[in-house]
């Protein structure tokens, strides 16, 4: 047993804690990229001074993709002493976790929070081109994305029987922590998607024509959720000169948020931010219909910002 390899353990990790296949995805990268060669290496022949030259090595290429990789074999040392037991019943990994060097001597690479967000010029630039794109789906997909704060992946997912237009809400939006989000729909958001389930429009061209309760708002020629990569939006920025990407729009809906006034609490409840251990926010479950409100702030400030509050075009 103690031959498990780096592999073999993450396999079993994944079977036992099932996270995302978006999280797998981005778990196996990191690690392929940072330490393939310790891939089919028993864990537990890794020592803490394999983990310091490998984390300065690779760490000054690519510092975000190494700090995932050693969080995850962090995540692995734990997960196999307490998984694997021996015939007596003790476990089989029982040495401290190597990984803990790089707190003990302070080598983590710093945690750089990305903060871009659109500016007001930028949204007037974006917000007069988007409306005459050549494709629809696409456009409409952006605006998505900006007038909820919606993660890309949480509006790939969404299908038809979430979107409730008499109570003007998107429903059971998965979150990547797992639980669930209802958010209100803006006055602009209603049109939107109101028109795209009349219209049938999709992101890609396809033989997929058929629409039931069931299906992704944005589906590709086969149905399935479309892939909505980077060539998305860089080919945006090159003809707009906005460069962004897609989560550029979640942090720009955010902020928009706090300056047109929305409570920082209630900024966290439209996008998913709030916790369950939270106690403040486990008392404070308010209604769709009393968030609307401030979902129609933002996407107000958002078009007067875009110089669009009067323009019905807008989208």
């Amino acid at each position: 047993m103690l031959e498990k390899t780096v592999a073999e353990v993450f396999e079993d990790y994944v079977a036992v804690r099932r996270p995302k296949d978006s999280t797998v995805d981005c778990y196996r990268k990191a690690l392929r990229y940072t330490v393939p060669d310790w891939l089919n290496r028993p864990l537990a022949t890794i020592s803490k001074h394999d983990i310091l030259a490998r984390h300065k090595l690779r760490g000054a290429e690519a510092a975000g993709t190494t700090t995932i990789c050693f969080r995850v074999l962090r995540g692995l040392f734990n997960f196999a002493a307490v998984y694997y037991d021996g015939p007596d019943g003790r476990p089989l990994f029982d040495k401290p976790n190597p990984v803990k060097i790089l707190s003990a001597t302070k080598t983590w690479h710093p945690d750089v929070r990305r903060t871009n967000r659109l500016s007001p010029d930028d949204l007037r630039v974006l917000l007069s081109y988007l409306p005459d794109h050549r494709n629809p789906a696409q456009r409409d997909f952006i605006f998505l994305l900006l007038f909820t704060g919606l993660r890309k992946e949480e509006a790939r997912q969404l299908k038809w029987n979430q979107i409730d237009f008499p109570g003007r809400a998107i429903r059971r939006i998965a979150l990547k922590q797992g639980t669930m989000l209802d958010i209100p729909m803006s006055d602009a958001i209603y049109r939107l998607l109101r028109r795209r389930y009349n219209r049938g429009d999709r992101l890609s061209k396809g033989a997929y024509t058929s629409k039931t309760e069931g299906d992704f708002v944005f589906a590709g020629p086969t149905g399935r959720p479309v892939t909505a990569g980077n060539n998305l939006y860089n080919s945006i920025g090159t003809k707009t000169g906005v460069k962004f990407c897609f989560h550029d729009l979640r942090r720009t809906f955010l902020c928009t948020a706090l300056v047109a006034g929305v409570p920082e609490i209630i900024c966290k409840m439209l996008v998913g931010h709030c916790q369950p251990g939270n106690m403040t926010a486990r008392y404070s479950a308010l209604a769709v219909s009393e968030l609307q409100p401030y979902t129609q702030a933002v996407t107000e400030e958002i078009l007067r910002q875009a110089g669009k509050l009067e323009t019905e075009k807008a989208v």
